[in-house]
């Protein structure tokens, strides 16, 4: 029996020593606690439970990263829709400049003739208007405002009464912007 107790001891020392070879060991050569494998467990089975939690870890930030390019190509499409047309409204703006002059222009005849022109070309106006309004454009209204280069070009500057210093007193051409980004600055005249 003597023979058979040291036979057993050292099965079981040479099965403990396989095992403890096969496991991952820590910078401070002690076994993880967690990667310990339970009483009975074949060391093969621990290793491919390894393999398949690193497998799955790369998985899962393979599909983190293309979870955040797709969110940067959406953004991207959004983006490139919005300003798509901003260089066909970019060159319609000068049409609405002058269908608004030859508003003013009817407008100052004051005829009975003139009055039927004005209320078509008025009427032309509103509605070029408001397709570009559907578009995103809005109009800049800086009177009053401060001169914000960005914003405006200044082509004159002088004293107005009632017209803080630094602030525009007048537009001489409408500026436009086109969702948050400036298509055109106004024209201004700022007050000294």
């Amino acid at each position: 029996m003597n023979a058979a107790n040291e036979h057993d001891e050292s099965t079981v020392q040479e099965e403990e020593q396989l095992a403890n070879e096969s496991r991952p060991v820590g910078g401070d050569g002690a076994v993880p606690v967690s990667e310990t494998p339970a009483a009975g467990v074949d060391p093969a089975v621990v290793l491919l439970q390894a393999e398949v939690e690193e497998l799955r870890s790369k998985w899962l930030r393979v599909q983190a990263d293309f979870d955040n390019f797709r969110k940067r190509t959406r953004q991207e499409r959004e983006e490139l829709a919005a300003f798509a047309n901003a260089k066909l409204i970019g060159e319609l703006l000068p049409v609405l400049d002058h269908f608004a002059m030859a508003v003013a222009a009817a407008d100052a005849g004051g005829g009975t003739e003139s009055q039927s022109l004005l209320k078509g070309v008025d009427m032309v106006y509103k509605q070029f208007v408001s397709v570009m309004e559907n578009a995103g454009l809005r109009v800049m209204e800086p009177v009053g405002q401060p001169f914000d280069p960005n914003r405006h070009e200044a082509v004159a500057q002088e004293p107005v009464e009632g017209v803080a210093p630094g602030h525009v007193a007048q537009v001489l051409r409408t500026g436009y912007i086109l969702g948050e980004r400036v298509l055109r600055p106004a024209m201004v005249k700022i007050s000294q």
